[in-house]
């Protein structure tokens, strides 16, 4: 497992713009495909892809529900998952996870991570992967490390990666 993010933040072009810089920009899913946004605003939208990875995912936004910063929203984009994915993410009990599952599997992350920053309201986008998990802080650590560089500074945050290959063995 791995503790890794990435964050981007909004100069003047929108998340989607900078990510066609990395991908393709033309997701095969249409907008009028998924549900309309909620009004609201985050601090932080978290974006995971997924696909039929029902079996760890639950370790993965357990790590988010932990965090020690509360205002964000998680958005698990599925790849037109056909295992429990689905059932997994939406048993949790938390108004702030919402699962949408694509009606065509792209294969790669790129597509649900586009659909997911579409899709974002916060402030800041964080992408964490299905099969990864953060520390309680790192949310907390991020937010304030970006804000405290302050508006026409940094536009990216990466955090450190730990990479655990087996009980008691990782490394950085």
């Amino acid at each position: 497992m791995q503790s890794s993010l990435c964050w981007l933040t909004l100069k003047g072009a929108s998340v989607v713009e900078l990510l066609m810089r990395v991908s393709d920009p033309r997701p095969s899913f249409q907008q009028s495909s998924l549900p309309p946004p909620v009004v609201s605003s985050p601090a932080v939208t978290v974006v995971m892809a997924a696909y039929n990875r029902g079996n760890i995912i639950r370790h993965a936004i357990d790590s988010v529900l932990r965090q020690t910063l509360t205002d964000w929203e998680l958005l698990v984009m599925g790849d037109a998952c056909t295992d429990d994915t689905g059932d997994v993410v939406t048993s949790v009990a938390d108004p702030r996870v919402t699962f949408i599952n694509l009606p065509e599997n792209s294969g790669d992350q790129a597509t649900p991570n586009n659909a997911g920053c579409a899709r974002a309201r916060g402030r800041y986008i964080a992408f964490l992967n299905q099969d990864d998990f953060w520390l309680p802080d790192h949310l907390s650590r991020s937010v304030a490390a970006l804000d405290a560089v302050g508006p026409g500074g940094a536009e990216m945050e990466f955090g450190l990666l730990i990479q655990i290959t087996a009980p008691g063995h990782w490394y950085v």
